[in-house]
């Protein structure tokens, strides 16, 4: 099972949508909304759902640790406030994981036209940062839908799988 964490900074509608829609995937077991700011929203606690009501903002950082310490389940996953899914991904993303002793899956991420997005990046370094001030790098990975699999750094796997701004990772890595 999973755990999701959702940071909404005001996402209202957007938010209450998105979780409507988490609540119909069977992975999913527990769904934690944190409100960075007060909000209205027509959602409530429940068999999935619990929130957290920051007294004052806090950091995307801060807020999926915060979530993190509530979870009950064997993957923790971040899904930002402003998507909607075009199916499932669930299943893609934990098969991935367990098929390829990964700790971390990512969902290929496409754009409002249905183009890849290159939000897959090398984390940053001086020299990486040097190279891209002259614009001889942009520090992202080049994927293509539907492409298999692939490791981009220790344990780190895309399945390709189109959805939005998606992090699964192992619940027991971030003990």
């Amino acid at each position: 099972m999973i755990t999701v964490s959702i940071v909404s900074h005001g996402h209202g509608c957007m938010v209450d949508q998105l979780v409507q829609q988490l609540e119909h995937f069977p992975e999913i077991g527990q769904i934690i909304l944190t409100r960075n700011i007060p909000e209205s929203s027509k959602l409530s606690c429940g068999a999935k759902l619990d929130i957290i009501d920051n007294r004052s903002p806090a950091g995307f950082g801060a807020n999926h640790n915060a979530a993190f310490k509530y979870c009950r389940n064997a993957f923790f996953c971040v899904v930002n406030p402003d998507i909607s899914f075009i199916h499932n991904p669930f299943p893609a993303l934990t098969s991935c994981l367990a098929e390829n002793d990964a700790d971390l899956a990512v969902p290929l991420v496409l754009d409002s036209d249905g183009k890849v997005d290159d939000s897959i990046r090398r984390y940053p370094t001086p020299f990486s940062l040097l190279v891209k001030g002259f614009g001889w790098s942009d520090g992202s990975y080049s994927v293509t839908l539907g492409q298999k699999p692939c490791n981009f750094g220790t344990k780190t796997l895309c399945p390709g799988v189109g959805s939005g701004d998606v992090y699964v990772v192992s619940s027991s890595l971030l003990l």
